[in-house]
């Protein structure tokens, strides 16, 4: 080893002599230690279950007994380090790490976002170890930043008083050099009554009661906080999105094995878009784009397809145009077609047993239900006259049962009930909708046999913004007495009448089929692999008009060729009748896939109409809050949250409560007003004492 040159050595020396208050690297080593301290002591406090009022007591007591021990011992030599430049330089530095700390790690989330957001992936898991140990889920909440900010503020508050007096134009240094102690008191001050709390509020539904949320350890959010002598009720709820905007999607699987599981290739919609599909020679051109269009096509018959019986026929009902319709053997509802006024009803099966033709009769329901169908999700309750449905927003009574039309009168006088259509005829069910907001109550009629019907004539009357039906179900009732039946195995068409089969022919593609005076059915094709083929048309109820992109259905001819120059033409609608998302489809043997429908809506703005009420329910304050413009009331901050996108009538709220927040900002205020002083008023001050002095 060899020996140092003697001129390093007075060098070297004079760094481990230099004293401590100037020493950078030994102030650095000091500062960490006194932050692990108050780590660890937190980490302990928070093992025994210590309250945030307790974890500032002890902060207090120990953090003075350790200061004050320092100056008792030391006076001079602490003075003179709690006033160096070098000491407030090490302390600004762990100062702005400490908030770097804060900006990189996301605060106050759950465990399990931590880790899902950071895992052991970002620097073998030093985030999430941070977390747990270092408390920096809540930086500017924790022991060792308030820690830093005690030495800080000694510091300030020792240089305020080793400077003084203070003439009027160095009164800006003192107003920056008491700020830190002002921003540590309203820290302080606040950890003893902090409250960042949540709740899903229901529609209607008044609480007192809110969730604490502190650290990434899950029972920290089983802490409640309670309002103190008010309570808050979510009176309305809505979720404002963008317009949708569709787009095309294609996927591509070479193998022809493949699902839309896969990323696609997202095209934007315009006529006349050709391009090549990636990792193809396919190309793919647009060719027709409906802004609004209703499907115009068919059934045809494709031997190549898998086996789907139906039937096209042409009824006679009297009227100057024939009615074409399909029957679907293997479709649960498409088997059947009632006609309009009641007459008869056709029906298409696989097999018919005329011995079984006695099930083809009226007959009473087996259940009969008030049906909801809402967010998707369709619920059931008694419809028995007198029952009640509640709800967070609003209470449905079921008041009485119809055997037949419910209204006597019309606007031009009593009703005849001959004249009101077949199918506007047989029960109807009289509801009560009592909305709890207002108090208002209002009837609503369900018709059992048409509930398109009960749909329209509702749709002003029930809660808006919801998507809600209600309907009338009569389970397995059956209404009609006549009965024209096509089985496909003897391709017999048989008439029921009161269960009992008055006549049977074979029927054949062109034959007519009497039922009775002035009504036929005549079976125009029969296609044993019937597939349908689209054809869209514009929709001729908004022609003219500007579509509304929430309702619309837009519609796209696309040509598909391939490089051995096959080509195929299809139709893809943006949305099915009932307004989901229609499926993707295959061709080309499943080597690609289309689908166009509109990206996921995403919310523009979600806001909550907030009621704060006493403990009997007077209104005391309300205010429509969004994500930044908070409810305020007796120092509680209510901010919309969050909301759950399956449930219109619930909005998570957050409540803050930070009694020292005002001496917080009483110190940023000191703080830039004292800077603003010290650089701008000072120089004036001064040159106007000259200019006097003179």
């Amino acid at each position: 080893m060899t020996d140092a040159p003697d001129s390093e050595m007075p060098r070297r020396a004079g760094l481990l002599s230099e004293p401590f208050e100037r020493n950078f690297p030994l102030q650095a080593l000091a500062l960490l230690a006194w932050s692990l301290a108050w780590m660890a002591a937190q980490t302990l406090l928070e093992r025994s279950h210590a309250t945030p009022q307790h974890q500032v007591t002890v902060f207090m007591g120990a953090g003075l007994v350790f200061l004050g021990g320092v100056f008792l011992l030391a006076r001079k030599r602490a003075f003179d380090l709690f006033t160096s430049v070098p000491f407030a330089v090490t302390q600004m530095v762990f100062l702005a790490m400490a908030v770097l700390l804060g900006t990189l790690v996301l605060q106050e989330l759950k465990w399990a976002e931590y880790t899902s957001l950071y895992g052991a992936k970002w620097w073998g898991g030093l985030p999430l170890f941070l977390v747990r140990h270092a408390h920096v889920d809540d930086v500017y909440h924790s022991l060792w930043f308030y820690g830093l900010l005690l030495l800080i503020s000694l510091s300030t508050l020792l240089v305020a008083w080793k400077r003084r007096p203070y003439p009027l134009p160095r009164f800006g240094f003192l107003l920056v050099h008491i700020a830190p102690a002002l921003i540590l008191a309203g820290g302080l001050v606040g950890k003893y009554g902090f409250v960042r709390a949540f709740n899903e509020l229901k529609q209607g539904e008044p609480t007192r009661l809110f969730w604490r949320v502190k650290g990434p350890n899950p029972n920290d959010w089983k802490d409640a906080y309670a309002l103190p002598d008010f309570r808050v009720k979510l009176e309305k709820f809505e979720v404002q999105t963008y317009e949708p905007e569709f787009k095309l999607y294609a996927f591509v699987e070479p193998d022809g094995k493949g699902g839309f599981e896969r990323n696609p290739k997202a095209y934007e919609v315009k006529e006349g878009l050709d391009t090549r599909l990636p990792l193809t020679w396919t190309r793919m051109k647009v060719d027709k784009v409906i802004p609004d269009a209703v499907d115009d096509g068919g059934f045809q018959e494709d031997p190549k397809a898998a086996s789907n019986p139906v039937l096209k026929l042409m009824l006679g009902l009297g009227t100057p145009e024939p009615w074409g319709i399909y029957l679907l053997a293997d479709h649960p509802r498409a088997y059947r077609f009632n006609e309009p006024d009641g007459r008869f009803a056709l029906l298409l099966k696989d097999h018919f047993d005329p011995a079984k033709a006695g099930q083809l009769k009226p007959h009473g329901p087996s259940a009969e239900k008030l049906q909801m169908e809402f967010m998707g999700k369709t619920l059931d309750h008694d419809a028995k006259p007198g029952s009640t449905w509640s709800f967070p927003a609003f209470e449905l009574k079921v008041v009485k049962l119809h055997p037949d039309f419910p209204f006597k009168q019309g606007p031009n006088g009593p009703i005849d009930l001959a004249q009101v259509p077949p199918y506007l005829r047989g029960p109807w069910l009289e509801v009560e909708l009592h909305r709890f907001s207002d108090g208002a109550r209002a009837p609503l009629f369900l018709c059992a046999r048409t509930p398109a019907f009960s749909d329209q004539a509702n749709a002003q009357t029930l809660p808006p913004d919801m998507g809600m039906t209600l309907h009338y179900v009569r389970e397995n009732e059956e209404t009609q007495r006549r009965f024209v039946v096509y089985s496909l195995d003897d391709q017999q068409a048989r008439l029921v009448e009161d269960g009992r089969v008055i006549r049977t022919e074979p029927w054949s593609p062109g034959k007519l089929f009497a039922i009775d005076k002035g009504l036929s059915a005549t079976v125009m094709e029969a296609m044993p692999h019937a597939v349908w083929k689209s054809s869209f048309v514009p929709n001729p109820d908004t022609a003219g008009k500007t579509p509304d992109p929430d309702h619309a259905s837009p519609a796209i001819q696309v040509t598909l060729t391939d490089d051995a120059g096959k080509t195929e033409s299809h139709w893809l609608s943006a949305r099915n009748p009932d307004g989901s998302t229609p499926q993707g489809t295959t061709y080309f043997d499943g080597k690609i896939g289309l689908q166009y429908h509109a990206k996921d809506a995403e919310p523009k703005d979600f806001r909550s109409v907030l009621v704060i009420e006493d403990k009997e329910g007077h209104e005391l304050a309300r205010k429509q809050v969004s994500v930044n413009d908070p409810l305020v009331y007796k120092g509680h901050w209510f901010y919309q949250s969050n909301y759950d996108p399956k449930d219109a009538t619930v909005s998570g709220i957050m409540v803050v409560y930070e009694p020292g927040l005002w001496l917080t900002y009483l110190g940023f205020a000191c703080l830039i007003f004292g800077s603003l002083w010290m650089f701008y008023l000072k120089p004036w001050l001064k040159a106007r004492a000259e200019r006097k002095a003179a």
